[in-house]
Formats: structure tokens, C-alpha cells, sequence
């Protein structure tokens, strides 16, 4: 199960938490410390968490409200994704695709499960914080990010900051 060291994720113990030790290839130390998982991919639904308690956001959210018709609120990010989604960080993908058929309000989907881009990671800390500035619409900080292309400007916009950078 690929959600099972994620569902036992630590809240409150800081943005990036732990998970416990003791799952499938997670053998518990003598001292019963978690394990990090320095090696995992990151999901969207774990980033929403990661960004919003970096910013400080902590807005309530009614326990009614599901703007994504497959993050449920028993979904142990959708506080996180929720509150940013109210802020319009972060959006989802139109329903009615293979195998996201629409539900009767026409939510669209988050896909929880999937991991982030760069791309969509720059949009995301980029719309939170939030960067707005105008860029020049010919800046090109990135070899492989033209001007105008998929998260172009938030990748910009976070380079002008300082939080883009290429890979060292």
C-alpha cells in the first residue's frame, strides 16, 4: 500500500515530518526513532501540507467542503490541500478524463497520490507566498523553460526571489 508511511505521518511535529518506523521496509531501531524517507518521492497532497505550514497558513476549513471530488475529508492532507485550493495556490484537473468520471457537482480531481514537478512545486510555493510580480515576457533564466511554456512565470517569479534554481 503505497499510502500506508504517509497515513501515519506525524502532524505538528514541523514541516517536513517523519514517518514511523515499523511498516513493510521500515524495520523499527532498538531506540524506536521514525524514519525520514529521504529516498520517496513527495505527492501533491504532501506538498500542499509542506507549503502551508511553511507559509503559516493555517485558515480554518468547514468540514463540509470538498473541492476535489477524490480527496474526501477523511484524506489526512485535505485540510492542507483545502486551504490551498481557498487561496487558489493550487487547482485540480478537470473531471470527466479516463477513469475520473464527473460526480454530480462536476468537481475536478487533485490526484493526491501523484507526485509534484519541479514545475508545478515553483506554482505552487510561487502562487502561496505569493510572488506576483510582471515579469519581461522574453526572460529565460532556464535553458529548457521558454518564455510562455507551463510554469514559466512561476518559475521565474521564484528564481527572481531566489527559490529557483537548477539542479547542483
Amino acid at each position: 500500500n503505497t499510502l500506508s508511511p504517509y497515513v501515519r505521518t506525524r502532524a505538528g511535529r514541523g514541516i517536513l515530518c517523519c514517518c514511523s518506523g515499523g511498516g513493510p521496509a521500515e524495520p523499527c531501531d532498538p531506540q524506536n526513532d521514525p524514519d525520514f524517507l529521504p529516498g520517496h518521492d513527495v505527492m501533491r497532497s504532501q506538498v500542499c501540507k509542506m507549503v502551508a505550514d511553511a507559509a503559516g497558513i493555517n485558515d480554518p476549513v468547514p468540514t463540509t467542503q470538498q473541492t476535489f471530488t477524490d480527496l474526501p475529508v477523511s484524506n489526512p492532507f485535505w485540510v492542507w490541500v483545502e486551504r490551498l485550493a481557498g487561496r487558489g495556490s493550487i487547482n485540480g484537473y478537470t473531471c470527466g478524463g479516463v477513469g475520473e468520471p464527473c460526480d454530480p457537482l462536476n468537481r475536478p480531481y487533485f490526484r493526491p497520490f501523484a507526485n509534484v514537478t519541479r514545475g508545478q512545486l515553483a506554482k505552487i510555493v510561487s502562487s502561496t507566498v505569493p510572488y506576483n510580480q510582471v515579469n519581461p515576457t522574453a526572460q529565460q533564466t532556464f535553458t529548457d523553460v521558454l518564455p510562455g511554456r507551463t510554469f514559466w512565470i512561476w518559475i521565474e517569479r521564484g528564481h527572481l526571489h531566489g527559490r529557483s534554481r537548477g539542479p547542483t
